[in-house]
């Protein structure tokens, strides 16, 4: 059985691992196996974002970023995550 619901603040801590890569540590329980995420970058309307998913656990995601300008090294970008998975 899949629910709806957000998370609050307590459910989740987020790490900055360097530019452009984020860790999110979800609590224990949460989910009930590893989620479905999704990344959505977000525009600055100058320069193109993009960020994607680089591992995903039941109680882990880490998302890196880019933007058009950083030549593939990763920059700072904001970004939404979403995940969707079985309680």
């Amino acid at each position: 059985r899949y629910c709806s619901a957000a998370l609050t603040p307590s459910d989740f801590t987020v790490t900055d691992n360097g530019t452009g890569d984020s860790s999110f540590t979800i609590a224990a329980g949460i989910f009930a196996a590893t989620p479905h995420c999704q990344c959505t970058a977000l525009s600055n309307n100058t320069n193109a974002r993009m960020c994607k998913i680089r591992t995903v656990s039941s109680t882990a995601v880490r998302v890196i970023t880019f933007a058009e300008t950083d030549g593939g090294t990763g920059s700072d970008v904001d970004f939404e995550l979403m995940c969707m998975g079985k309680k």
